[in-house]
């Protein structure tokens, strides 16, 4: 296998030579345009030849490898090639170092070398959190977990460095990890890093990749301004982010001087003014918007239901969920914390713990979040699950958030109320609009209450303030429309495109037209 383009052969440019010496000694006036001739074609080729071998720039792979799961055991490390195919799989992974200036970079495009021509290329996607791995030891059986694609690559030419625009894939954080994997059943060779200057390459910068287009076909949203990009929603969406606050009717929040960030946030993007909920207490409501009925469940306690869930809808469509529970002791903790103290953690709150058909993955994909001792832990936007997963851009395809609450303490308090909450929105809505994820224009956030606070009126009466936040929504968009936590099931399963709608939602109203998502 031929790793560089031939460089033209000496004899055959002797030859050239001879022949044109001899014609000079028969034909003196012609040797001048001969001449000139001859070492114009001999510039060409060897500049052609330069241009093709010359190494690429941007940064190099700092480890390149693939992984077969025909030898599931073996490692392929110290490979000049990187092979990608589909049965049986090879999956090639690659790290970048972006150094010290990773916060400050917008656009990087990945530059690879096929060593053969290919008709259909190959997708990129992310290795997911704790996907760490040795170039020299890793194999297929070591469980390096990949992401669903995001960039797809087209047709490759032997030899001709191939770029695929990555930038989706930026975090914060100080390596880029990528795996490539099949789109066809032929397979895919390409030049590792042990090749030199063919090896993968990439090509950073501080700017949106030129002539890449924005977010919605509009402007690229910010943190300032997360909303109201002028353009058209995507057909469906890469994440979907729900967070859910306790107890109050949408009278005591919009409006509440004491709930700044809360009120600047549905400023910025979508409100909704006539939003309905299912129950009291609290564990029907979140059953209800979780599986599209209230299951039966009338308290704030209930045994394990057997109702299927947008959750394992999300698992079973190939992709991952989580729900991020602040201050939650352990993964999937089923009790709340005691009343006394400072344990600021209640259960029922949690709907993954109460679905049959999640027990496989609620101890990996239920996680907590932040010190389960401190009602407001500010360093857990720095690190933990939920900021490692903005940071390495591998958010799941749907995350619920759950605040911090007292567990019965009322003196300890918890994000889930007011003015705690919003200081929580303060402090994670930009974090999570400023990610790559959120920039890239196909993740959305709602921000609901799981009921109001007309505690004795069963069914409620009160409507609760429900929060829509994307770039394609329009600033200061207020929609009256009668929306319930159906609605908010049902346009969710529209955003990931998932079927069938499950329960009431089947024929509750979509939010999607109403607010531009």
């Amino acid at each position: 296998m031929e790793l560089a383009p031939r460089a033209p052969r000496p004899h055959s440019i002797r030859k050239v030579l001879t022949r044109w010496l001899s014609s000079a000694i028969r034909r003196p006036r012609a040797a001048i345009v001969v001449a000139a001739i001859a070492a114009a074609c001999v510039l060409v080729v060897f500049a052609s030849a330069w241009s093709k071998t010359r190494p690429p720039s941007g940064l190099r792979a700092v480890a390149d490898t693939y992984v077969s799961a025909h030898a599931r055991h073996a490692n392929f490390g110290r490979r000049h090639e990187l092979r990608i195919a589909a049965r049986p799989a090879d999956r090639v992974l690659i790290r970048f170092d972006l150094r010290s200036g990773a916060a400050a970079l917008r656009s990087a495009v990945l530059s690879v070398d096929p060593l053969q021509d290919s008709k259909t290329g190959f997708e990129v996607a992310p290795i997911l959190s704790g996907g760490s791995w040795d170039e020299r030891r890793v194999t297929f059986a070591s469980g390096v977990r990949v992401g669903a694609p995001v960039a797809r690559s087209g047709p490759l030419r032997r030899h001709h460095r191939t770029r695929v625009d990555v930038s989706r894939l930026l975090g914060h954080g100080r390596t880029l990890q990528l795996a490539l994997v099949a789109t066809g059943r032929r397979a895919v060779v390409l030049a590792s890093r042990e090749a030199g200057g063919l090896g993968p390459r990439l090509l950073v910068g501080t700017t949106a990749p030129s002539g890449a287009p924005a977010p919605g076909n509009g402007t690229r949203p910010s943190a300032a301004a997360p909303c109201g990009d002028g353009g058209s929603p995507p057909a469906t969406y890469d994440h979907v982010i729900w967070i859910t606050f306790e107890n109050q009717s949408i009278q005591h929040v919009i409006g509440n001087s004491s709930l700044p960030f809360t009120n600047q946030i549905a400023g910025q993007c979508g409100l909704a003014t006539s939003f309905f909920t299912e129950a009291h207490p609290s564990l029907p409501n979140y059953i209800a918007m979780t599986s599209g009925g209230t299951q039966g469940v009338t308290g704030d306690s209930s045994g394990t239901l057997s109702a299927d869930n947008v959750y394992n809808q999300v698992k079973q469509s190939g992709r991952e969920w989580r729900h991020y529970a602040f201050g939650m002791p352990s993964n999937c903790d089923k009790n709340d914390s005691p009343s006394t103290g400072s344990a600021i953690y209640t259960a029922h709150h949690e709907p993954p713990i109460f679905y049959a058909d999640l027990a496989a993955d609620c101890a990996r994909w239920d996680v907590g979040v932040g010190d389960p001792t401190k009602v407001e832990d500010l360093n857990d936007v720095h690190s933990g699950p939920l900021a490692d997963a903005l940071d390495s851009n591998t958010l799941p395809a749907f995350a619920t958030l759950g605040p911090t609450d007292d567990g019965g303490n009322s003196t300890a308090g918890g994000e889930v109320d007011p003015v705690k909450g919003d200081a929580f929105l303060a402090r994670w809505i930009p974090r999570i609009t400023d990610s790559a994820a959120y920039r890239a224009g196909r993740t959305a956030i709602f921000i609901t209450w799981d009921e109001p606070d007309d505690f004795n009126t069963n069914p409620p009466r009160a409507a609760i303030p429900t929060i829509v936040i994307a770039p394609t929504v329009p600033g200061g968009t207020k929609v009256a429309t009668r929306l319930d936590h159906y609605s908010l099931l049902r346009t969710t399963e529209e955003m990931l495109g998932l079927s069938p709608f499950l329960g009431a939602a089947a024929t509750a109203p979509s939010m999607r037209g109403d607010f531009h998502i």
